[in-house]
């Protein structure tokens, strides 16, 4: 098995399964969950509040002449998306999944998955993906715990556009959770997991429309599949955890930091975490940073995330909605 755009434009895959109709049975929601590592709504996050999160994204792409108006369906124009950055600062520094996340409607929502007050993590990405120009171009299957180990959230990926099977969308491999990281931890920086870890029979994917939910867990591996029409696809997602885990990262400001320790500011009060040669040390991308680059890649008065056990720093992240 090798994961290119050709490998899955060419295979049949399985549907994911609505489970809208487990939300008022949580023993049957948590089986299901259990045994899928993965729940797939229909329709449940208010399409007003997506709109705003699109507006700011929409706003962006049209700046730079890329041809996502939203009363021409978000057709490409053709511009290459070479020169964009993967973290535009004009749709970073608006923070729209911060209002998202702050909706009294959303939070609705994942009071009936989580069954508990939901605790947002701050780790937010906004995806455009514009046709494919390389059909062979590798892709990248992942599991996003492995990157943020420590962290016990579940991703919630949400369309923004509807998305049918040529504009992709993204593939899932339900049940693997239950096989720990697949990555191979000898080839960093991105670990791949390697071609044969995942049987080509087990990909699932769905026809995606606005105000569908995908909540995963942190161990699923998923990919984003290649958008072989005409338009741009727009997603975007965040992470949650339930309030009352125990395993809750940090979120506050760096107090201080230097190669063996690191203290971060919350509301509450500090706290002091050793740093060491097992902390994984990341900015936006996965990519791990050195050790020794600690104190020139993270800044006193940055916001951050940090995930602990034992008095020890698991993973350092900043925050980013």
């Amino acid at each position: 098995m090798t994961a290119t755009s050709e490998f899955f434009s060419g295979l049949a895959m399985k549907e994911l399964a609505a489970v809208n109709g487990l939300l008022d049975d949580p023993e049957a929601l948590e089986k299901f969950w259990s045994d899928n590592g993965y729940l797939f709504l229909k329709d449940v996050l208010d399409h007003a509040v997506l709109s705003e999160v699109r507006a700011v994204i929409v706003e962006a792409l049209t700046a730079r002449g890329l041809g996502v108006e939203e009363d021409e369906d978000f057709i490409w124009s053709g511009k290459p998306f070479d020169d964009l950055p993967r973290y535009p600062e004009d749709i970073y520094a608006r923070q729209p999944a911060r209002n998202f996340v702050s909706a009294p409607s959303v939070n609705a929502v994942l009071m009936k998955v989580l069954r508990e007050q939901p605790f947002w993590i701050p780790i937010s990405t906004y995806r455009f993906t514009p046709p494919s120009e390389d059909p062979a171009a590798k892709l990248f299957v992942h599991q996003d715990g492995y990157f943020n180990q420590g962290i016990p959230f579940r991703i919630c990926w949400i369309p923004l556009v509807e998305i049918d099977e040529r504009i992709g969308g993204i593939a899932v491999a339900p049940g693997y959770h239950k096989r720990g990281f697949l990555h191979d931890s000898t080839q960093p920086p991105r670990f791949p997991i390697p071609d044969d870890a995942i049987d080509p029979a087990d990909w699932h994917r769905a026809e995606w429309d606005i105000g569908d939910l995908l909540v995963m867990d942190r161990r699923t591996p998923h990919v984003g599949l290649s958008n072989t029409s005409d338009r741009v696809r727009l997603s975007m997602d965040v992470r949650v955890i339930r309030a009352s885990d125990p395993e809750r990262p940090l979120v506050g400001t760096i107090a201080a930091i230097d190669p063996n320790s690191v203290t971060i500011c919350e509301p509450s009060g500090e706290t002091t975490l050793v740093v060491d040669s097992e902390t994984y040390l990341r900015k936006r991308r996965g990519d791990r940073i050195p050790l020794e680059d600690l104190a020139s890649s993270y800044q006193v008065g940055e916001e951050a995330m940090v995930a602990h056990a034992g008095g020890r720093a698991l993973v350092i992240r900043p925050v980013v909605y």
